[in-house]
């Protein structure tokens, strides 16, 4: 919770604290910003974003989002600082295990965070042009739970059929594939056409 005398400070254009603590703020702007006066409403949002841009490392993809978010509903423009969001969101989204990635797409759907459709957008197609270079069950190793993983995506829309053809050949190999998964895989492969797969 951030109190009247965190707020003065953020008000005077003062601002300190890691990252995550700074996105706690940023949370709470579009409670606090009613309130105040114009003069004050400048400095404090000044603060908040452009201690982001500083810390801009230390924000998680979800952090990025909220912060966009906020931003949007403040209706408050700055380039220079979407900039370098839209860049961080970029980076996560193509440098960050797979599995991670989709694992941030599942906890987007359960949030209470603000949400950035935009940014989600491109986590989404970052995923899915990574799974559609799957071609093994090497690829299918990179989910740490594969069946789990199979289930969030056919829950995504995020299964085309080089996913699918890649946990055929997992299943195959017999590694860790019980009958639901069989079965849900099935389901999903007769659904989309894929008919050329072992097993």
């Amino acid at each position: 919770r951030c109190g009247g005398e965190e707020l003065g400070v953020l008000c005077a254009g003062k601002v300190d604290g890691q990252g995550p603590e700074l996105i706690t703020v940023v949370e709470m702007l579009p409670q606090f910003v009613p309130f105040l006066a114009q003069k004050q409403v400048t400095p404090l949002v000044t603060a908040c974003t452009r201690g982001c841009a500083a810390r801009i490392t230390e924000l998680t993809f979800s952090d990025v989002c909220v912060l966009m978010a906020v931003l949007d509903e403040l209706r408050w423009s700055d380039p220079p600082l979407e900039a370098i969001l839209a860049q961080r969101q970029q980076v996560w989204a193509e440098s960050q295990p797979l599995q991670g990635c989709l694992q941030e797409l599942m906890d987007f759907r359960h949030t209470t965070r603000r949400r950035w459709t935009p940014f989600e957008d491109t986590l989404r197609t970052a995923v899915l042009n990574r799974i559609r270079r799957f071609k093994t069950s090497a690829d299918v190793a990179q989910f740490s739970d594969p069946p789990r993983a199979l289930g969030h995506l056919l829950e995504l829309n995020l299964a085309p059929r080089s996913l699918l053809e890649a946990m055929c050949w997992w299943v195959a190999k017999g590694d860790r594939a019980d009958a639901d998964t069989i079965i849900m895989l099935y389901e999903a492969c007769k659904k989309r056409g894929v008919t050329d797969h072992p097993g």
